[in-house]
């Protein structure tokens, strides 16, 4: 599902991933719909995070 993918993804290439925009990820992220780690200004998510939130029914 996520092999092109880094084991910790960016804002940018999990938007590219969902197929929405940054606005919608930060949005997602900032509501902890999907867990994330802020690193200063810049968000990391972990590539488990994405899978365990597209599996969840």
């Amino acid at each position: 599902m996520l092999e092109q993918y880094p084991d910790v993804m960016t804002v940018a290439e999990l938007a590219e991933f969902l197929r929405v925009d940054k606005a919608t990820v930060y949005k997602m992220l900032q509501e902890g719909v999907i867990p994330s780690r802020r690193l200063g200004t810049a968000y990391r998510i972990s590539k488990k995070a994405v899978i365990e939130f597209m599996t969840n029914d």
